[in-house]
């Protein structure tokens, strides 16, 4: 996996665990990527595993010090778009914990400015398009 690639990925629901943290940890979060997040996650299953650790992604990885939000655990987070869906801007993301021992290595998480169920009505199923890196395929 790279930064540039596109990744196909079908909607799933998830268990609020990223409302709930994304809701927190708001202030922590729009200091760090200079804009608010949306409390919640577009859960979307993969063909095949993500690997957080890639070589290739590794310049492109954004670490989210568990001291420097005042959170529990340390987070990875990734640029991404979804070129389809009118290049919206976001991050994969995972706590390290789930990067390493997650129960579906398929699954990733994106996380944007706004709820992306409800403004592009997708639903459990739908097939979205993920690119890694910012648009144009850059990493950071």
């Amino acid at each position: 996996m790279r930064s540039g690639a596109r990744i196909e990925g079908i909607v799933q629901s998830g268990h609020g665990d990223a409302a709930h943290w994304l809701t927190v940890f708001s202030e922590a979060y729009e200091a760090k990527l200079g804009t608010r997040m949306f409390p919640g996650s577009l859960n979307l299953l993969l063909a095949a595993p993500f690997d957080w650790f890639s070589a290739e992604l590794q310049d492109g990885i954004i670490p989210f010090g568990r001291d420097e939000m005042g959170g529990e655990r340390d987070v990875l987070l990734y640029p991404a778009w979804l070129p389809e869906l009118d290049a919206t801007l976001g991050f994969i993301w995972t706590t390290t914990i789930g990067a390493s021992d997650r129960p579906d290595v398929r699954v990733v998480e994106f996380i944007s400015e706004e709820g992306l169920r409800d403004r592009f009505g997708l639903q459990d199923g739908d097939v979205v398009v993920l690119q890694l890196g910012r648009t144009g395929g850059e990493s950071t």
